[in-house]
């Protein structure tokens, strides 16, 4: 009996120490000898199951409404439904950026299970970007041993063996769901810091060879593709032993880090002075799968290639053809697509690009503009960003007005990178409070807040808009002129306006000017004008905050509302290059006529404002208001007492409306904001049936 007891907990034991070394370590109990692979790469092109294949996929990010990206807070009905939605658009594959929620892998596995057209997955993980521009080079054990470690993670997941502890990087849990049998690739990173990259070469010069037993480098190869070398060497190897398979294997990369030399005017003006090549890596013959280059290549940025000449007017096609030509290995173009934001960001140095803000009728054209051109040279393999809109998402030239820790809890479509997506977040349970269409029938008698001179004004708001509905008889709209004088906060303002000449009974920092459909906009006043504060070295060739140019506290001047996209141009003029050392804006209060009725003909997802017989209904985004946090209801205090942007709390508005004739009264809107509570549908954009048609056709 003692003998039988013993040998029963040995058993435990041994049992336990299993369970912990496979599931809590990376480590491998049995060292497989067979490796197979279901997916190679065959010179430029990919073979699944031995058969042509093609990648189209889409991104997924890990974020929705009133969460950020680190909370990994999407259910797995919810994925289930995305995963249908994505396929019937005739995506074959998804990409996420990281390990996410183990209800993701369990939905990727009961969908697939169910399903005679699997979705494939590439899984990628991120890059260590905690230690950006830090004394910290891609040796260090705090980079190139964490990328190792959580390499060896990813492929525990994706098998289905893996227990995580909570981290502040990728998700946690128990991840049991084994979806390696859809897992075609990893890309490792999205894109390199190229200040670390420089830094880790110039460290380390003598250091830039490496021979494993998958992956050795050329004599070409860089100290930072060294590092990359052993990275991926461990990745073929620990998968190969534990778990005794294969799949694709890139690095993340992109035109910061490009492969190519330009001339010395571009790369001075594009900060390029480092690459980051792929293609000096090579693999032996123990690998079954394969290395693919990946390039996050969005169409106009960085846009070294417009600048060459007549030639290159197609720069995007002619960039592609270049990493085309480059690369003897398959090639993904991992990362592209268009906002449907309000806000721009970009400040296209050619013209054929446009603007970087799109109706949902125009991101689809342009994806599939993007798409043709991707496989007219021959590269074929694609992943769209992104699937759905992520508020969490900041850009540089929005971020120092918004308080970045709370942007979750409201849709900034003066952010650019939030709206990315071809699924979008709508306010409220099933439909939007108020939509723009010339009909009363989402306002009650309980939004008015003035009645005068003929005129009466309502309004409300939700997490994307503050919205106001004008009532007139007699309205002849595109013959009268309407004011709307916008009182924010009580720090600064004017009674009177020299823009149109006009007088106002209390102070107004903003004034919505409606002059039919073509001509209305809203201005600021100078004093509460975030660019001339933050940007007035650029923009205006002035120290803002010396005594002599900061504008008056009651000062009449009101300025056209801006948006900063670049610090400086580049010109090619006779074949010499010319800096033009002034930023460039776009005047992002000019108001846009239209219906934003998705379900009508002339829907509009840019609209700002429409008329109907007597009825104008308007909706103006919150960051043209200076709202840095409209969740709590927090503005912009006066830039001139803090230097800068900092947080103010308001509990009302005061808006007025009235003409030029006389002077203008307000009514006031009480504000209590909605904190972390927050009620949305989701609606899939007007892209969605574009791309679905245009990949179907294939």
């Amino acid at each position: 009996m003692k003998k039988y007891l013993i040998s029963c907990f040995i058993i435990i034991i041994l049992i336990l120490a299993y369970y912990y070394l496979t599931f809590y370590t990376s480590t491998s109990i049995i060292s497989k000898k067979n490796v197979t692979t279901f997916i190679k790469t065959e010179q430029k092109e990919l073979k699944l199951q031995n058969q042509p294949f093609t990648i189209k996929a889409i991104n997924i990010g890990s974020a929705i409404p009133g969460h950020d990206d680190k909370e990994f807070s999407i259910t797995k009905q919810t994925y289930l439904k995305w995963f249908s939605q994505i396929s019937d658009m005739n995506i074959n594959t998804i990409r996420v950026f990281t390990i996410e929620s183990p209800e993701f892998y369990k939905a990727l596995k009961e969908y697939n299970k169910t399903q005679k057209k699997p979705l494939y997955l590439i899984q990628g993980i991120d890059a260590g970007d905690y230690e950006k521009n830090s004394s910290v080079d891609y040796f260090h054990e705090s980079l190139k041993n964490s990328l190792i470690n959580d390499s060896k993670v990813m492929i525990d997941v994706i098998h289905g063996k893996k227990i995580i502890n909570y981290n502040a990087i990728y998700a946690s849990g128990s991840f049991d769901a084994d979806v390696s049998e859809w897992t075609i690739g990893y890309i490792i990173g999205t894109e390199w810091n190229d200040v670390t990259v420089e830094y880790t070469n110039r460290n380390h010069k003598n250091d830039h060879e490496y021979h494993g037993k998958y992956i050795k480098t050329t004599k070409e190869a860089t100290p930072f593709e060294r590092v990359l070398a052993e990275i991926g060497d461990t990745i073929f190897a620990y998968e190969s032993n534990k778990y005794g398979t294969q799949r694709l294997l890139s690095f993340g990369n992109a035109p910061t880090t490009d492969p190519f030399t330009y001339d010395e005017a571009i790369s001075d003006f594009f900060n390029k002075f480092t690459t980051v090549d792929i293609s000096r890596l090579e693999t032996t013959n123990k690998v079954k799968s394969g290395l693919f280059a990946s390039f996050a290549v969005y169409t106009g940025y960085p846009d070294y290639y417009s600048l060459n000449g007549e030639h290159y007017q197609n720069s995007y096609k002619e960039y592609l053809k270049s990493l085309y030509n480059h690369y003897k290995m398959p090639i993904v173009i991992s990362e592209f697509g268009y906002s449907t934001a309000r806000g721009e960001t970009i400040n296209f140095q050619n013209e054929d690009y446009g603007h970087s803000s799109y109706t949902e009728e125009e991101q689809g054209e342009m994806i599939v503009k993007a798409i043709q051109t991707i496989q007219e040279v021959g590269i074929n393999n694609f992943i769209l960003y992104e699937w759905q809109d992520e508020w969490d998402k900041n850009v540089w030239n929005t971020m120092y007005s918004i308080d970045v820790t709370r942007s979750q809890y409201w849709h900034d479509i003066q952010t650019s990178t939030n709206s990315f997506g071809i699924l979008t977040f709508e306010n409220g349970k099933k439909e939007t409070p108020v939509i723009l269409d010339g009909k009363k029938d989402e306002w009650k008698k309980e939004d008015q807040i003035l009645n005068k001179n003929g005129f009466q004004l309502s309004s409300k708001y939700d997490t994307t808009y503050l919205y106001l509905l004008i009532e007139k008889e007699n309205l002849e709209f595109e013959e009268e002129t309407i004011y709307l004088p916008i009182d924010i906060t009580p720090k600064t303002g004017s009674k009177t306006s020299k823009f149109d000449n006009l007088k106002f009974d209390r102070a107004a920092d903003f004034i919505i000017k409606i002059n039919g459909s073509k001509n209305s906009k809203i201005v600021v006043q100078d004093r509460y004008n975030p660019l001339r504060a933050m940007y007035g070295k650029q923009l205006y060739w002035i120290e803002p905050f010396e005594k002599g140019n900061i504008p008056k506290k009651d000062s009449s001047n009101f300025e056209d509302i801006e948006l900063i996209t670049s610090f400086q141009n580049l010109n090619r003029q006779n074949g010499d290059y010319q800096i033009e050392n002034k930023a460039t804006v776009v005047k992002t209060g000019n108001l846009i006529y239209g219906i934003s009725d998705p379900n009508h003909s002339k829907f509009n997802s840019l609209s700002d404002f429409y008329a109907n017989g007597n009825i104008i209904e308007i909706r103006i985004p919150w960051g043209i208001l200076n709202f840095s946090d409209p969740s709590l209801m927090m503005i912009h205090d006066d830039y001139y007492e803090h230097y800068g942007v900092e947080d103010y709390h308001i509990n009302q508005m005061h808006i007025g409306i009235g003409t030029k004739e006389n002077t203008i009264p307000f009514g006031t809107l009480s504000l209590k904001g909605w904190k972390e509570r927050i009620t949305y549908h989701e609606r899939l954009k007007k892209s969605y049936d574009i791309i679905k048609n245009a990949l179907k056709e294939e």
